[in-house]
């Protein structure tokens, strides 16, 4: 898929690494489609197969890191038309609604 990722951060969560991204699809694929990419203790170093990818619950494109807080990833489009802010929940990896 190629996915694209301007922004990333690196903690931990329950006791493990935890690296994400955020972005969008890349290289011929839908730019609309902003991404979260979840990569558990940096096994994608070794085996990319690995990373976990969440499409953002609506077509923004390419979407930024806004906020960490707890467990919860805060996402925000780079388009200024948007307005919507997409929270995920790194224990459930699910979208969550609201902080």
């Amino acid at each position: 898929m190629e996915p694209w990722y301007k922004s990333c951060w690196l903690g931990i969560i329950n006791g493990g690494l935890v690296a994400i991204g955020a972005g969008r699809e890349g290289r011929f694929k839908d730019y609309d489609q902003g991404l979260l990419l979840i990569f558990d203790n940096l096994d994608f170093i070794y085996w990319p197969t690995k990373t976990q990818i969440y499409k953002t619950p609506q077509k923004v494109g390419e979407v930024r890191i806004h906020q960490v807080a707890g467990t919860h990833v805060n996402l925000k489009p780079l388009d200024p038309q948007y307005h919507d802010t997409f929270v995920f929940d790194l224990t459930t990896r699910q979208w969550v609604n609201g902080p």
